[in-house]
């Protein structure tokens, strides 16, 4: 009997002491989408609030990371947004649009340089994101490419 007690008291002891330690559990897609709506309210540090409670070990992790990187963008916080997109790739190297985002941010400072390259990054990897291609004429444009700007386009609508 006392064996019997001892055994239920260490089960009662131990469920104690992990239920401590799991971690509270976040529905995590219903606060990402929270963060997209409070973001298009241009509400955007409400947003990266909402973005932040998602923990690394959730699967939609990445998914409130980049969106965090695209509300960074919308802030003209570039650098911040440029680190974000990083670790999103570190995530979910499949995640296109970081590439997308990134091109973009090198763009906005100027670094057209880094900009082109992270585009071609994201071309070589997913070449029917027509964003990237999109968004590297537009750069050329910028810099009054207009040659490989065009030839930018004709990519694109050749895959089209």
């Amino acid at each position: 009997m006392k064996n019997s007690l001892l055994l239920i008291a260490l089960a009662l002891l131990s469920h104690s002491i992990f239920a401590q330690r799991m971690p509270e559990l976040v529905d995590s897609r219903a606060v990402i989408e929270a963060g997209i709506e409070h973001h298009d309210s241009e509400n955007y540090d409400a947003a990266l609030i909402e973005y932040y409670k998602v923990p690394k070990y959730d699967t939609n992790y990445s998914w409130a990371l980049y969106e965090a990187a695209m509300t960074q963008f919308a802030m003209d916080d570039f650098e911040k947004s440029i680190k974000t997109s990083k670790e999103v790739l570190k995530v979910d190297p499949n995640e296109s649009n970081a590439y997308v985002n990134l091109g973009n941010c090198y763009d906005e400072l100027k670094n057209y340089e880094e900009a082109e390259k992270w585009y071609d990054l994201g071309i070589e990897k997913f070449p029917f994101n027509h964003m990237l291609y999109v968004n590297k004429a537009i750069m050329f444009e910028k810099r009054e490419e207009n040659k490989k700007a065009f030839e930018t386009y004709q990519k694109l609508i050749d895959f089209n």
